[in-house]
């Protein structure tokens, strides 16, 4: 990801590298507008649970909605999914959704190099490194 120095501005500042941030900071840049996204690592961008499903009876409508929109959850999701099956199938159509599970790693690799490729859309770390805490307690840097 790109980094935007201390002397320049952004017309839109996204903070927050999740789903909604990537969402958000994908649409600004593709509208023209300089955009900068802050998150804590950059590197780790929309990382998934400790459960990597995208959709289901929820999600899955809001899945279809942001991709009928252009956004970027589905297509990602196209690219590293490891098992799709439909859910409800002995219900009625209106239950009925599709889940994707993902290869968590794929997904935000896929995720950062999205952005990457975005022009007008640049990345910068919020904070600083956390800190650990040794033996007796007292924090201390990496």
């Amino acid at each position: 990801m790109k980094s935007m120095s201390a002397g320049h501005d952004a017309a839109v500042i996204v903070v927050g590298g999740g789903h909604a941030g990537l969402e958000a900071a994908l649409i600004s840049a593709r509208l023209g507008v300089e955009t900068l996204l802050v998150t804590g690592d950059p590197e780790r961008i929309c990382t998934l649970a400790c459960n990597p499903s995208i959709g289901g009876s929820a999600k899955g409508q809001i899945v279809r909605e942001i991709d009928a929109l252009g956004g970027a959850m589905a297509r990602i999701i196209d690219r590293c999914e490891l098992h799709v099956r439909f859910l409800n199938e002995s219900k009625g159509p209106a239950v009925r959704a599709l889940r994707a599970q993902a290869d968590k790693a794929e997904y935000a690799r896929l995720a950062v190099e999205m952005v990457r490729a975005q022009p007008g859309l640049r990345g910068r770390r919020h904070g600083r490194r956390p800190h650990r805490r040794g033996r007796r307690g007292r924090r201390r840097a990496h």
